[in-house]
């Protein structure tokens, strides 16, 4: 569904400046169903949710307020803002929420956005990390609230962690706890530890830091961290920073950060775990600033791909779903990522996480085009083959699984022969008939959009299937050459001719598709030449009752090859 993002803002700025709490949050409802917000708008989201309950209800209020800010945290786990904006209300809702629950909260923010990706907004972190401490102690835990400050230790920081000892100093003696000879060696190993690691990584924050401030959306230099007024920056109808207004250079600047880590952490083992920890943490901190920027996402969803095709990360299997849906939700204009979605289920379907199924793919392409962002014809045509071709890969993978990716001519000599299994034969087959019924399906879709091209296109992919895919495969499997399978190519032709019957091209597959066929007996083989001159006089005859400029290259062709075979056969 189309919206205007501009309007909806609007509404929602001037029912809050009249405080008119209840059209407020309707109004962010409705854009919230519509299109993803931004962090800031969760922020101001959860606070005028909040606002409809009284005094006296502000228990509920709170239970509000936290679930709205956790739909805000799973668009955007990688904004600092928002996840300490979040831990500051649950730590103060102990009256309803178990201390478990609290903890839970607590980890996953330092997990999400304290471990090292955000080095340049330390002053977050560190108050996210004081709110572990604070918390730690509120029940009465200050033991454990020590390896709160050893994990703080670990983390890169820019400036966080330069009064760090002498924090903990004062810790350990409010609350009479002894220095741990062997906790504070670890503590300072893993301050320089950090140190070095910040050395590696204090490049590309300076190239984020100057991407954002040419953008105008560094919020350090416009909003007083350390002492955040939270009453000003909920009550703000119009902000630069956390509204998602990052751009390409900025995209940039953390596609190039969150890549160096990944290559880093290949070529040194002795770096690799925290590096490795910090490209998707980075990314997420990246999609929190340029939420609408394709190429980011694009850059994402490669990565976890990668990593998850290659049995690298198995456990990464749902965030590739959600990221993908994610980056479609954010930029539903994007034709590319709307594709890398739908092929998200091959890949999960390739490590056994899911079982691809065609219904589910085209029920997706349906929904993507009743959303009306993408309006043009071809991208509809795009959509639709490109959910048949992951069927058909789907197919070749169940083929060639038994085999190494890696493949040259000594390959072919010692290649195994291999029969399929039992499941891989009935998904195969079954993944057949659900193909046919795709290429059904979006001919009748075209129909009725009258696009005589795009099913010319649609009819063409479809008779090479069948020829050289689907028909052999099923006579393989069959053990026979069966006439009715043999059969489908052809008609498939026919259906191409009829849609273009002035076209060359729909002639030279006919033909094509006749000398590929093997023969029974060893009269087919003259019969076969015989039909092919046949389809090539038909062809001729057809072709030459109408004149077409752009046709004369595929004419000439045709000719061309005429002239051969005769002088062959």
């Amino acid at each position: 569904m189309s919206y205007d993002y501009t309007a909806l803002l609007e509404k929602i700025q001037l029912h809050r400046k009249a405080e008119e709490w209840q059209e407020s949050v309707e109004t962010f409802g409705t854009l919230s169903t519509s299109c993803p917000m931004t962090p800031l708008l969760w922020i101001q989201y959860a606070h005028d949710a909040a606002k409809l309950f009284p005094a006296e209800d502000a228990e509920d209020g709170m239970k509000v307020r936290l679930d709205t800010l956790e739909l805000g945290l799973a668009e955007f786990p990688g904004c600092a803002l928002l996840q300490l904006h979040y831990v500051e209300n649950l730590t103060r809702s102990t009256s309803f929420n178990t201390a478990e629950k609290i903890l839970e909260g607590l980890e996953n923010a330092v997990q999400a956005v304290g471990k090292g990706s955000h080095c340049n907004e330390d002053v977050l972190i560190v108050q996210i990390y004081r709110q572990c401490v604070d918390f730690k102690v509120r029940i009465n835990s200050p033991e454990e609230a020590v390896d709160i400050f050893l994990q703080r230790a670990l983390t890169p920081m820019k400036k966080g962690n330069e009064a760090l000892q002498n924090e903990l100093e004062i810790f350990l003696k409010e609350h009479n706890l002894n220095a741990d000879p062997k906790v504070l060696d670890s503590f300072e190993k893993g301050r320089r530890q950090a140190e070095m690691y910040f050395g590696m990584l204090k490049g590309f924050e300076d190239d984020v830091d100057e991407a954002m401030e040419t953008e105008h959306i560094l919020s350090r230099y416009r909003v007083d961290l350390d002492n955040i007024n939270w009453s000003e920056l909920i009550s703000v109808t119009s902000h630069d920073c956390w509204m998602g207004l990052g751009s390409v250079q900025t995209a940039q600047s953390f596609i190039k950060y969150a890549k160096a880590c990944s290559r880093k952490a290949q070529k040194s083992e002795e770096q690799h775990g925290l590096l490795k920890s910090l490209t998707f943490p980075i990314y997420e901190r990246g999609v929190a600033e340029c939420p609408t920027v394709e190429c980011l996402w694009k850059s994402y969803i490669h990565d976890l791909s990668w990593l998850v095709e290659r049995g690298q990360a198995h456990h990464l299997a749902s965030n590739l779903e959600n990221v993908a849906s994610r980056a479609v939700s954010n930029c539903p204009y994007s034709l590319y990522l709307a594709q890398l979605q739908l092929g998200t289920f091959l890949t999960l379907a390739g490590i056994g996480h899911c079982i691809l199924d065609p219904d589910t793919l085209m029920k997706r392409v349906a929904l993507i085009i009743k959303d009306k962002f993408l309006t043009c014809a071809s991208h509809h045509l795009e959509l639709y083959m490109t959910a048949i071709r992951i069927v058909k890969r789907r197919i070749l993978s169940l083929l060639v699984r038994q085999y190494d990716e890696f493949y040259d001519d000594k390959t072919e000599q010692n290649l195994p022969i291999t029969a399929l299994s039992d499941a891989q034969e009935e998904e195969i087959q079954d993944l057949i008939e659900d193909l046919r019924e795709m290429y059904d399906t979006v001919d009748e879709f075209l129909r009725r959009s009258k696009w005589q091209e795009g099913r010319y296109l649609l009819s063409s992919e479809r008779c090479k299937t069948e020829a050289y895919m689907l028909t052999p495969l099923l006579q393989v499997m069959d053990g026979a050459q069966s006439v009715t399978h043999a059969t489908e190519p052809f008609r498939c032709l026919e259906q191409l001719v009829k849609i273009k019957p002035q076209h060359p091209d729909c002639y030279r597959s006919q033909i094509q598709v006749i000398m590929s066929q093997p023969p029974v007996s060893a009269n087919d083989i003259g019969l076969k030449y015989r039909k092919v001159r046949h389809h090539y006089q038909k062809a001729l005859k057809a072709i030459s009752s109408k004149s077409d400029p752009l046709l004369d290259s595929a004419k000439h062709n045709l000719c061309q090859e005429f002239m051969e075979f005769e002088q062959v056969f």
